[in-house]
């Protein structure tokens, strides 16, 4: 970060701890339910106090002040309250939480890339793991597809920070983001909100309660969200940037005893975007020429076999003037199909079943997720780079816990069984200027695990947890047939001279100076006799099955000391690792198929949470140091993204958050987030060039911005008739975060702020609401993900966040 984006950042803190009175705070929720005794909101501050949030973030139901973990927890009427739709939008109230919808050249907006405290995954591919695990009811969201949650009917949604690799195993090592759903209940309710604003935006909300014996109670709950997009897309069926998703849920709850319990629910969502947001936001031209040569990229090639006579340098028919302002007018004129066809649905299981001496949770679980995305990298109708995704995932998972309390509760324990299998099908059909590649792969992944945390009051008042992980997978990539292949090499014949005009050179210079480095093409595959000086098609990747077997052993200890009611301070050790895999993206072409190795982090906590006497202040905070070993990254190979095992890292940094009633009606929160992250060595072959530039000690790692701040202001005023307005401000702000691993300036998003608001009035009786609301009042540009790659493709691209929106929402209550 440059001087003065640091001097701005602590300005910025300094004036928002002033105007908030912020103090420490590692656990907060958000919301007007979280403060009691808004109902005096005319000045009377007798009944103030904040609300008891529990959690499940141990698997068992706790007070959040006393759980020995860095967690922020949102309740599912805060979300509301908000303008909250959906997961993603989370992270402006979370400290050190970064949730892009939209992962880099995924052509998606329902794909997650997720980054708690610097780590997590930027890739989408079947063939690589998320570093932050999603949880639905218990259920873990193994893709990046589909993970992107609209948050309906939801009780509350928690994010826990650092490895939860224990209890919540694979996949955790950055931390946990577990929404929990509302279950049905014995009393009948029904609710429906629609929802009409700025880009057309019409959603609509419905769900209904009811109990169809005193033991026996079903919940339907369905959506419709929908919205125009915001880029200019001539060639498509509208902008770019819209929304779609309809959605439903059917929920069964069955009390067989009084210790007995039954939750089953299945879900389906359809997604049918247009596109994602993605323009072109750089070119990279003026490349060395002999007697230093680098090879041309696919946007200056493009000129040299569709324009003769064009130079090597520069790109007379794609150029500055194809690049996008993103402060301008956005568009994107790729004349490919780029919508996004996205189907989900799922079905899980829960038993509970409480016996004198232990209570066991049974938790099943059946997913699966299609879908067809585009991307085009240039976003012009020239053929540079096109991108067709198609994915088709099941998963299946079956967890059991035991749960008990034993020396008068004094000793608190948890074993478990997990047991998960997933197979997919990617394939990914890729056509750049020089040549078109069929690629993807199959998947058939197992993992099994036993798991076990126990918790011994040594005194009332100091608490030691000691927990573990022990996991077995088995990863298997398959190239089938009909993939990993070289469709047509599209060149022009390596004899033909090369026209005149600067640089002179020979045509079979220029393509071997391109060709032979990076794809070794010439010579490999066979003359097509049907179209003179083109070669047929050309393996990439031999067929093959290819086995990767991981074992791996998390620990977890924490000591917690309650030194009075209202402060307890913890101190905890932590280890957890994020899955190996392969590399199913490859060219040029290989004899055997890359693979990477897991990535772990050893992360060490202290932290402190305190309420005031009178329950109206929640000051908490906590700091870490993360050793963070064998961490994977993506990087450019050829023309290709790939994961690779690069280097080892230290993450320091803290959090810091608040949650105060200072007086009837008001709420205010606020919350920072720390993070000094830093390479601390490299792996020799990922240090070397894998672009135009390198990654060195000094190079930032992606998606870990130094400062992160929120801050909110809620307050309820109680009008004559009983009736109540509720006015709320948000604030977040972001410093300068790199998005990619080599930390294209093109795509680096500089610090920015955005602010939200809105105003609420509940009718007397609460059977009706009406809500008018903005989100980005100030109307920011800024950059969600991009992906840049200027020696071989010559281009950047970036998905960009929604622009200002406003919108008027009512609801009824029944």
């Amino acid at each position: 970060m440059k001087a003065t984006d640091t001097i701005l950042s602590a300005r910025r803190l300094a004036l928002l701890a002033a105007a908030s009175v912020i103090a420490m705070g590692s656990v907060f929720a958000l919301g007007g339910a979280a403060a009691r005794g808004q109902e005096s909101g005319g000045g009377d501050d007798e009944g103030v106090a904040l609300e008891e949030i529990i959690v499940t973030a141990r698997k068992r139901e706790e007070n959040m002040q006393v759980t020995p973990i860095s967690i922020s927890a949102f309740t599912g009427a805060s979300l509301e309250e908000q303008q909250i739709t959906n997961v993603s939008q989370i992270a402006e109230f979370t400290p050190n939480l970064i949730f892009d919808s939209g992962a880099p050249i995924s052509g998606s907006s329902s794909a997650g890339s997720v980054y708690i405290r610097g780590i997590g995954q930027i890739d989408f591919t079947l063939t690589t793991e998320p570093g932050v695990g999603i949880y639905v009811d218990g259920v873990y969201l193994s893709q990046s597809i589909g993970s992107v949650l609209d948050l309906v009917d939801v009780e509350r949604v928690e994010v826990l920070r650092g490895p939860q690799g224990t209890l919540f195993g694979r996949n955790t090592i950055g931390g946990a983001i577990s929404v929990t759903s509302k279950k049905p209940s014995e009393v009948f309710s029904a609710n429906v909100s629609a929802t009409g604003g700025r880009y057309d935006r019409f959603d609509v909300k419905a769900d209904t309660n009811i109990p169809l014996s005193d033991r026996f109670f079903v919940k339907f709950s369905g959506t419709a969200f929908n919205r125009d997009g915001f880029v200019a897309a001539p060639n498509q069926r509208g902008k770019l940037g819209d929304e779609d998703v309809k959605s439903g849920r059917v929920a069964l709850r069955w009390l067989l005893s009084d210790t007995f319990e039954v939750n089953m629910a299945a879900d389906y969502t359809a997604e049918r975007e247009i596109g994602a947001p993605i323009v072109l936001v750089g070119e990279f031209t003026g490349l060395p020429v002999p007697p230093a040569p680098l090879p041309p990229s696919f946007a200056q090639l493009h000129n040299i076999l569709t324009l003769p006579g064009m130079p090597l340098q520069g790109l007379p028919a794609f150029g500055p003037a194809d690049v996008v302002d993103i402060k301008g007018d956005l568009r994107n004129t790729s004349d490919i199909a780029l919508g996004t066809k996205t189907d989900v649905w799922g079905f899980n299981a829960t038993l509970d079943w409480d016996l004198p001496w232990v209570s066991i949770k049974s938790i099943s679980s059946f997913r699966n997720v299609t879908a067809d995305t585009g991307r085009d990298q240039d976003g012009t109708p020239l053929v540079i780079g096109q991108q067709l995704d198609h994915f088709d995932v099941n998963q299946f998972s079956q967890e059991l816990q035991f749960t008990g309390d034993l020396l008068d509760s004094r000793f608190n324990w948890i074993l478990g069984l997990y047991q998960f299998s997933e197979d997919g099908v990617n394939r990914d059909d890729v056509e750049f200027t020089p040549v078109r590649i069929i690629s993807g792969a199959e998947v058939d992944n197992r993992s099994s695990a036993v798991f076990g945390q126990f918790t011994f009051a040594v005194t009332p008042e100091l608490k030691f947890t000691a927990g573990f992980r022990a996991t077995d997978e088995r990863k298997k990539l398959i190239i089938p047939d009909n993939l990993q292949f070289v469709l047509n090499s599209k060149f022009v014949s390596a004899n033909t001279p090369f026209p005149p005009g600067p640089p002179v050179l020979p045509l079979s210079d220029a393509l071997g100076n391109f060709v032979a480095p990076l794809f070794g093409l010439i010579g490999v595959g066979e003359p097509d006799p049907a179209n003179p000086g083109q070669f047929g098609p050309t393996r990439v990747l031999p067929p093959s099955v290819n086995v990767k077997n991981i074992s791996e052993f998390d620990p977890h200890v924490s000591l917690a000391y309650q030194w009075n009611e209202g402060l307890m301070t913890y101190v905890s050790y932590s280890e957890g690792f994020k899955s190996g895999g392969f590399t199913q993206r490859v060219f040029p072409p290989k004899t055997g198929v890359p693979s990477f190795d897991p990535e772990f982090a050893k992360v060490i906590e202290f932290g402190a949470k305190w309420t005031s006497p009178d329950n109206r202040v929640r000051i908490n905070g906590d700091f870490f140091r993360t050793d963070y070993n064998n961490l994977q990254i993506q990087v450019n190979d050829g023309i290709a993204p790939v994961t690779k095992n690069a280097a080892a890292a230290n993450i320091k940094g803290f959090e810091l958050e608040l949650q105060a009633a200072p007086a009837a009606g008001w709420l205010v929160t606020a919350g920072f987030g720390y993070l000094d992250a830093n390479y601390s060595k490299l792996d020799p072959a990922v240090s070397l060039a894998t672009d135009i530039r390198t990654i060195t000690l000094a190079t930032s790692l992606p998606n870990a911005p130094k400062w992160q701040i929120n801050a909110s202001a809620n307050y309820t005023y109680v009008i004559g008739n009983g009736g109540q307005l509720i006015g709320r401000m948000d604030f977040s702000y972001r410093s300068l975060t790199f998005n990619d691993a080599l930390n294209f300036a093109e795509i680096a998003q500089p610090g920015y702020t955005l602010i939200n608001g809105g105003i609420t009035y509940v009718e007397p009786d609460e059977h009706w609401d009406v809500a008018l609301f903005v989100r980005n009042l100030t109307d920011k540009r800024y950059i969600v993900s991009g992906f840049a790659n200027a020696l071989t493709q010559g281009t950047a691209d970036a998905i960009i966040g929604r622009p200002r929106e406003w919108g008027l929402k009512l609801g009824f209550h029944f």
